[in-house]
């Protein structure tokens, strides 16, 4: 034990294999928030859009009302 030596002789800075092993869940991470946001819209767009056809869908049926009750129908 006394021939042991405690610290390396060597001052190189041996670097890993792979030095960034994250690109790949890096990208597979903004693909799913892009996702993730792209379904939010989606889901958005399709409320604003059936919100609209019921609006749509009560005018009409106000407008045929008012036509029936004056007679030109």
């Amino acid at each position: 034990m006394a021939g042991t030596l405690i610290a390396p002789t060597s001052r190189t800075l041996h670097l890993p294999v792979n030095p960034s092993p994250r690109i790949a869940p890096v990208t597979e991470y903004a693909r799913a928030f892009m996702l993730r946001r792209a379904r939010e819209r989606a889901e958005r767009n399709a409320a604003r859009r059936a919100t609209r056809r019921a609006e749509l869908r009560a005018r009409a049926f106000e407008l045929v009302a008012a036509d029936r009750l004056t007679g030109r129908g």
